[in-house]
């Protein structure tokens, strides 16, 4: 089946102190919609408990980047969504381990000006070298501005 391609609105999600509160955010979340979980943003962050409530619930959104979880934890997401939730894996050191642990992706920052010798994806271990490579360059610059600046620069963009 082709891939269609579209937009779909995405939910930081942000101070949710309880899972409550974030179930109640979850139900406003319009048909469809993605979620960001980064335990930086927000207390309580959509984890296997939480997405279980949620999909009982009928509030599970379409999908989700997730950062900063184990792989376990990617595993447990994975059975409490069921398969058609699209999991993104927010890291991109170990692809081979966050495919088989159930994500429907990962997010590859490294990869963001499109090398000319992008492997097919298929060819996991030629992507997670490409990757490493990208993301050892980024390893080097430790502030965002100075990642940002580099991505940039491998873009050549003004």
């Amino acid at each position: 089946m082709p891939r269609t391609w579209g937009s779909a609105p995405i939910s930081v999600l942000r101070g949710h102190e309880t899972p409550s509160v974030l179930l109640d955010h979850l139900a406003g979340l319009p048909p469809g919609a993605f979620v960001y979980s980064h335990p930086k943003y927000t207390p309580v962050a959509l984890t296997a408990d939480i997405a279980r409530a949620a999909r009982s619930l009928g509030r599970l959104p379409a999908g989700g980047k997730i950062c900063k979880v184990s792989l376990a934890e990617v595993a447990a997401l994975r059975s409490a969504t069921g398969p058609n939730f699209q999991l993104y894996d927010g890291r991109c050191r170990h692809l081979a381990e966050s495919r088989a642990a159930g994500v429907t992706g990962v997010i590859a920052v490294p990869l963001a000006p499109l090398p000319a010798d992008l492997p097919p994806r298929e060819n996991l271990p030629a992507l997670q070298n490409l990757i490493d490579h990208g993301q050892a360059l980024l390893d080097t610059r430790p502030a965002l501005t100075d990642r940002i600046t580099l991505l940039t620069d491998l873009l050549d963009l003004p």
